[in-house]
Parts: structure tokens; sequence; C-alpha cells
């Protein structure tokens, strides 16, 4: 028989990316100026997720972006990516993030600059001109 955390593992495996997030926002009560504040995402993919509009498979920065902006945990994120297709390692961008979720807090600025000091790519791309 499992337990209420297996089962609750496996529910959450089979929400959206969209869904998912949302119910951290809810968790936390955080507005939808405050999480674009946080994940330096904008009114417009905010409101995508909010109404389930974003594509099945965001990019896989955007997730991190969330995950950092949310300061969600590493079993969090890692539910967050499996509902947006990714498996969190496997690749050296993605063991990068893993690793900074692991150590955190960090904000989105601080993962674009570890990344950057790796010599991957920062999380949002506006960042890559500053």
């Amino acid at each position: 028989m499992k337990t209420d955390d297996q089962v609750e593992k496996i529910e959450e495996t089979h929400k959206s990316f969209s869904a998912l997030t949302l119910e951290h926002i809810t968790r936390l009560g955080i507005t939808k100026s405050e999480f674009c504040r946080r994940t330096l995402l904008s009114e417009k993919t905010y409101e995508r997720i909010a109404y389930g509009h974003l594509a099945d498979r965001p990019k896989s920065e955007t997730v991190m972006q969330v995950c950092v902006g949310l300061a969600l945990s590493v079993d969090e994120s890692e539910a967050l990516f499996n509902a947006a297709g990714y498996h969190l390692g496997g690749c050296r961008l993605h063991e990068a993030y893993r690793a900074l979720l692991a150590n955190g807090p960090y904000t989105v600025y601080g993962c674009s600059s570890a990344l950057r000091s790796l010599g991957l790519p920062p999380l949002a791309r506006y960042l890559e001109t500053c």
C-alpha cells in the first residue's frame, strides 16, 4: 500500500506545469507583480500560466526562473521540471540548475551570474547584455 506522500507525488507528476506553478503561487500568497519581480518573467507569461495558455513545454530557463523566484525546494523544483517535460539532470546545464537549487536560496540575478561563471547561459536572456 502506498503512503500519502507517495500518492501525492504520483498525483503531482500528472499535473501540468501551469497548474503546479499556480498551486505554489497560491500557497505562498504571491501577487502577479511579486511573481514577476521575483522571477523576472513578464506579466504576459504570468497570465499565460494563470490561464493555462503557456506552451506545454516551456523553456527550461523559464522553469528555473519560477523555481528560484518562488524559492522552491529541490523536490518541488524537480516536480515542476518533470511537469514541464524535463529531467533535472543528465546535462551540464540541468546539473548546474540542480546544484544552484540545492545550495540556494538565490535570486535569478545570482543564478545567472553563477551560470555565466560556468560558461552556461543566464536565466533571463536580457541579462546577457548587463
